[in-house]
């Protein structure tokens, strides 16, 4: 009887002590799989956050570049502007100068009287904005050829204005002094050749104005 009883309860030790380990067991699984399961998704959002970072990386990077290209092209439309203006400067004096000629020569003609002073000034300012105009040429690397220049690529437009001016000059001196009236045949034909000048002058001014490059060129 107490043989029986003892086996009784050492079965049900054991038995108990068989569950506890089973359910021990269990419980291990469940935790590692648990910690298995938090470690996989640490990963995937620790994945998810660098492709997140990356991503604000290259949008950045890309939104800069756009920047710096627009301001690049920004600021290639301002020096091209710019050069436009320098140019549109040059060729707009050229045409004031040959104007105020013809209209001397218009005033001569019929008969007006036209003050040496005021004449010698208006060109005077005429020939300083013109030496401005064509110092600002020299940062499109052009260079306006004096009127000596013989190396000149179009035939030297100063030098065709310096001397049509001379000779109008010369004959507002003589209608005033009352020599002679209206304007002198070279006078004529100075103020002819300066217009020609002028007019090769602007047609290679505009082939120059597409042009690229650094090379000084002497026009």
């Amino acid at each position: 009887m107490a043989d029986s009883l003892l086996v009784a309860l050492a079965g049900g030790t054991i038995g108990a002590l068989i569950t506890a380990v089973i359910g021990y067991a269990a419980n291990v699984k469940v935790v590692r799989r648990q910690a298995e399961n938090a470690r996989e998704l640490q990963r995937r959002q620790t994945a998810h956050e660098l492709d997140l970072e990356r991503m604000r990386i290259q949008h950045a990077l890309t939104t800069q570049q756009a920047a710096e290209n627009h301001q690049r092209e920004l600021e290639r439309a301002r020096a091209t502007a710019e050069r436009h203006q320098r140019f549109l400067r040059f060729r707009g004096v050229g045409k004031a100068w040959l104007r105020e000629l013809h209209l001397v020569v218009q005033q001569l003609d019929e008969g007006e009287q036209v003050a040496p002073d005021a004449f010698d000034a208006q060109f005077s300012a005429l020939a300083r904005e013109a030496d401005e105009a064509s110092d600002a040429l020299l940062s499109d690397s052009i260079w306006v050829a004096s009127a000596d220049d013989l190396s000149a690529a179009t035939p030297p437009l100063f030098g065709a204005l310096a001397e049509a001016t001379r000779q109008v000059r010369a004959a507002v001196g003589n209608n005033v002094a009352g020599q002679t009236h209206g304007v002198p045949q070279p006078a004529r034909d100075a103020v002819h050749s300066a217009a020609a000048a002028r007019d090769q002058f602007r047609l290679t001014l505009l082939d120059l104005l597409a042009a690229e490059g650094n090379q000084l060129r002497r026009i």
